[in-house]
């Protein structure tokens, strides 16, 4: 499992987009984003959630499981 942002930044460095990429890694959906749609936040937010996503190689849990066979 990677390592939060949280745990290796010292907090005065810890940005929204930190924020973000912790939210993913503990879980939360991309819709779980906690600022609204008309603030910049939301946008750096999804950068973080965006990036993790990216480094994880894509396993998303903001859809349904692939159940192909």
């Amino acid at each position: 499992m990677k390592t939060l942002r949280r745990d290796t930044i010292p907090d005065d460095e810890y940005t929204i987009v930190d924020y973000g990429w912790d939210d993913r890694l503990e879980g939360k959906r991309k819709s779980d984003n906690p600022y609204p749609i008309n603030n910049w936040k939301h946008y750096e937010w999804e950068k973080g959630w965006d990036q993790a996503e990216a480094s994880l190689g894509g396993q998303s849990d903001s859809g349904p499981p692939n159940t192909q066979h």
